[in-house]
């Protein structure tokens, strides 16, 4: 709350856009230039005072309080617990006022009882459990009491875990009450349904002994058929083996082309690689001689009229280059050509003609003698000089290189034919190959086929073997049965305790982790036992009786909700059959995976009105997702206690059921939109990752979120047709983030977590 004296200045503030003591002269020029800066349109010339009344304008328009006061003492307007005054005045300035209460125990008690009145009709608690009207209200009285002290338990909690998350919401409660009632009806309903199991169980005993009798009367069939496959197998056999050796031959027939391509590969590479070197040192020797070549040597011999004779013999050896007569006069000529250094730079030295390279020849051989006479007469002249004996190397490298680049011809012409004849060579053996899979494949068929004629005689024989002790059999289930009846009947004692509980786990016990969630567990098992606990973390009388070997708090009487014992939410809230599913998919064993599974996978959630954040450091989202479905029917847990009446019931029926369908996005994907709109008219699940991120949510995804408005078959605008699309209500929607729920910060995430509820997914530490 605030004290009165800072609440006159904030109201000053909110009058007058500043209050005493807030800025002092130093602050006052940099408030005026900052002003002039963002808004041009105020005038330069205008006074000081009046700049800053705008200003004080601008912060009285943009403004935004928010007072947390103490509990109200109805003094002043409406009850602020302010002076009269100073709560008119209050209430002048604002333009909303909306005062929020927190929740007392009671409240959320008497909350409790009057909607779970509404969601419970009077005359199904008393057909259920109670006898009487008073009893009705009593049993009401306690769920709705343990409700209330499950929530504020949890709440408290959670402002340990996360203080800056609103993880914990008086939306949370209402889901409790909720998700207790649906869990109410559903476990009645699986209880009665399980009673049903017995009795067809119990009628299925008889028809044991008529199948085994069956049995022994297809033993006979069973042996001739296996006679015929065993023949059947050994021809098989014999042709799968043939096929073998002639496909072996073709492959190493391959091997043989690959060989002798590698090798030519080899040798192509190594002329390819002397080429290149040949090609770069004569560029190289080219680009030197070039590179000394210069425009202005161009100009100098063209300016000569009476060159020295070195010269004119450089010059008589450049117009044969160019297919002109020698002499002076024909050289200053071609010389004085606009681009004749452009001529000389693109020289055609690759297709010099055998004569030109002879002639060339000759005077290259006097290269040593010359050179020291060309450079004493004219440094432009040996340039050019250089120049022509770079053309006659580059061309005499480019014709020893011949003989090798005809080799490499012949190299790649060997290559080709050679690729030819091996890919005749894969075909035919692809073919063969894919006949000798088809008839492993026919033989594996006619294998998994005896297999299971083996299977079936194995079982007829043990069938027959144990005609005998059919009676017998049937006595000692009989009594099994009766223990099974007498739990079911505990069950239905229990199941407000039970169903209580598990709502409380799919409501609360999500974001914890795993440490936290047994320690929850645990108090509000001794709340329903009627025992006073600490509702906050780190109790240390807990921890005292956990870890001193004192006796146990005294009996308080009979508990105010009765829970099963032990207590197990993996048993109530998943099946054997489902853990044994997820067992044969290789899934995580670890308590605290298994206990997030089950959170995950409750129908509850598919009635809740959030979708679920999964908190995924262990990147463990897409592990449980893609999981498995569990059947329709759950298998029953009496014949599961009974491993040969179970394997008689069973046997053929299993059926390996599909995964689910699971698209897993981003919220930085540019189509999100789109791909979210088709998962949902489809009933497709979709996981949503990168939730830690702050990217804006777009419009599906905010419609989406609003969970609640989607059971009544509501539609979303499609971006690609004018026609609305109507959303699924088999859709699914997962969001993930992969950072704990501590690293998430507040903002627009803390509004964002009060549309879901946090499931933390971990891998137990050990």
């Amino acid at each position: 709350g605030l004290n009165l004296g800072p609440l006159q200045l904030v109201l000053t503030l909110m009058a007058e856009g500043t209050c005493p003591g807030l800025y002092g002269p130093e602050d006052t020029a940099p408030i005026v230039q900052a002003l002039l800066q963002e808004h041009q349109a105020i005038k330069r010339s205008m006074r000081e005072e009046l700049i800053l009344q705008r200003f004080f304008q601008f912060v009285r328009n943009d403004l935004h309080v928010f007072l947390m006061l103490g509990p109200p003492r109805r003094q002043g307007p409406r009850g602020l617990g302010l002076p009269p005054l100073t709560a008119t005045a209050l209430s002048h300035l604002l333009c909303s006022l909306k005062i929020y209460q927190a929740w007392s125990p009671e409240a959320l008690q008497e909350l409790a009882s009057r909607h779970l009145q509404s969601k419970l009709s009077p005359a199904w608690w008393v057909s259920s459990v109670a006898s009487s009207l008073q009893t009705q209200q009593n049993l009401l009285q306690c769920v709705a009491r343990i409700a209330a002290l499950i929530h504020t338990s949890a709440t408290i909690y959670s402002t340990y875990l996360a203080a800056h998350l609103p993880l914990i919401t008086p939306g949370s409660f209402l889901d409790l009450l909720d998700t207790f009632a649906w869990l109410l009806v559903s476990l009645q309903e699986q209880n009665r349904k399980r009673m049903d199991q017995m009795k067809l169980a119990l009628h299925k005993m008889g028809e044991v002994s008529e199948k085994q009798q069956a049995h022994s009367r297809d033993v006979r069939v069973l042996q001739e058929k296996l006679n015929i496959i065993k023949q059947q197998m050994l021809e098989s056999q014999r042709q799968v083996e043939q096929e073998k050796r002639v496909l072996k031959q073709h492959e190493k027939e391959c091997q043989m082309y690959e060989a002798r391509i590698s090798a030519l590969t080899r040798e192509r590479e190594e002329l390819e690689r002397a080429k290149e070197l040949t090609m770069k040192k004569m560029s190289q020797d080219y680009r030197a001689a070039l590179a000394s070549l210069r425009p202005q040597d161009v100009e100098e011999l063209r300016s000569y009229r009476h060159p020295p004779e070195q010269v004119v013999w450089v010059t008589d050896i450049l117009c044969k280059m160019f297919g002109e007569e020698p002499g002076w006069e024909n050289a200053k000529q071609m010389l004085c050509q606009e681009d004749f250094y452009q001529e000389l730079v693109f020289y055609p030295k690759d297709t010099i003609s055998t004569d030109l390279f002879q002639a060339l020849g000759i005077v290259v051989a006097e290269n040593d003698f010359r050179v020291p006479s060309i450079k004493s007469a004219s440094q432009a002249a040996a340039a050019l000089w250089q120049w022509i004996c770079a053309i006659y190397f580059y061309h005499q490298a480019l014709r020893n290189w011949q003989p090798s680049s005809e080799r490499l011809e012949r190299c790649d012409a060997q290559i080709s034919s050679e690729k030819a004849h091996l890919g005749r060579s894969r075909l035919r053996s692809e073919t063969l190959r894919d006949a000798t899979r088809a008839q492993i494949k026919e033989l594996k068929e006619t294998q998994q086929h005896q297999q299971k004629l083996l299977q079936q005689l194995t079982q007829s024989l043990q069938a027959r073997e144990e005609a005998s002790t059919v009676e017998s059999s049937v006595a000692e289930h009989m009594a099994d049965w009766t223990v099974v009846t007498q739990v079911l009947e505990n069950r239905h004692g229990t199941v407000y305790g039970d169903a209580l509980l598990c709502a409380a786990a799919l409501t609360y016990l999500g974001p914890f982790p795993p440490a936290r969630r047994e320690e929850l567990l645990g108090k509000w098992q001794a709340m329903c036992a009627g025992a006073r606990v600490s509702p906050g973390p780190d109790d240390v009388r807990r921890l005292l009786q956990q870890e001193l070997p004192c006796p146990g708090p005294a009996s308080c009487g009979p508990p105010l909700l009765p829970v099963q014992q032990p207590f197990s939410l993996t048993s109530l809230l998943s099946s054997a059959r489902e853990q044994r599913a997820w067992d044969r998919a290789h899934k995580p064993k670890d308590p605290a995976s298994r206990l997030a599974a089950v959170l995950l996978h409750a129908e509850a959630h598919q009635r809740a009105h959030r979708w679920p954040l999964l908190l995924d450091p262990d990147k463990q989202a897409t592990v449980w997702l893609l999981t498995a479905a569990p059947p329709e029917e759950e298998e029953s847990q009496a014949l599961a206690s009974l491993e040969q009446v179970s394997e008689m019931a069973e046997q053929g029926e299993y059926e390996k059921m599909p995964e689910d369908n699971l698209e897993v996005r981003s919220l930085t994907d540019p189509d999100l939109e789109q791909n979210l709109l088709s998962a949902a008219s489809v009933g497709i699940p979709v996981l949503l990752v990168d939730f830690e991120k702050n990217i804006p949510w777009c419009p599906t995804l905010q419609q989406l979120m609003q969970k609640e408005t989607l059971r009544g078959g509501k539609t979303l605008p499609s971006e690609t047709s004018s026609q609305e699309i109507s959303v699924s209500s088999s859709f699914q929607l997962y969001l993930c983030a992969k950072i704990p729920l501590e690293a998430l910060e507040a903002g627009k995430r803390a509004k964002r977590c009060k549309r879901v509820f946090g499931l933390f997914m971990t891998l137990s530490r050990t």
